[in-house]
């Protein structure tokens, strides 16, 4: 999971490593993955995560999951 100080935020640090994480690997990756962006929201989802992400051009899957009681 990704995370940030209060300094990096103030100067994009963050930003600034995704950014260069996807123009190194273009071309030669087929897909980068955020990760979940999993929150504590009615959804589940935590919205502001997921804005993050399709900031850098990401979009949001939804993956079904099922549980079997045994």
């Amino acid at each position: 999971y990704m995370a940030n100080s209060d300094s990096g935020c103030e100067i994009g640090a963050l930003d600034l490593l995704v950014s260069e994480q996807l123009s190194q690997y273009a071309g030669q990756k087929d897909f980068f993955d955020f990760g979940t962006s999993m929150g504590t929201s009615e959804s589940g989802l935590n919205e502001g995560l997921v804005a993050q992400k399709e900031g850098f051009g990401g979009r949001a899957v939804m993956y079904d999951t099922y549980e079997m009681v045994l």
